[in-house]
């Protein structure tokens, strides 16, 4: 399996945490997680976003359909124990 990860590395417990899969390729999930300073994990298709808290899961969400990044599966884990591990 292949890991990617960004240089951007955001270790605030405060931060705004997606997870989602998607089909879209790496590269344009990545662009898009520059354009907003995002640290962005992959596994396959299933990634990790991490962003300063004053971004809404909404605008998050809002943010990936703009880009036309295909979306299968999308859930805020800000504030479950899953961001934890």
């Amino acid at each position: 399996m292949a890991m990617h990860q960004s240089t951007t590395v955001l270790n605030n417990l405060d931060s705004t945490i997606i997870e989602f899969i998607s089909s879209s390729e790496f590269q344009v999930v990545q662009k898009m997680a520059e354009t907003i300073n995002a640290e962005l994990k992959s596994e396959n298709n299933f990634y990790t976003l991490t962003t300063e808290p004053n971004r809404s899961s909404k605008s998050l969400l809002k943010l990936l359909m703009d880009s036309e990044i295909d979306i299968q599966y999308f859930r805020d884990i800000t504030n479950s124990t899953k961001r934890l591990f």
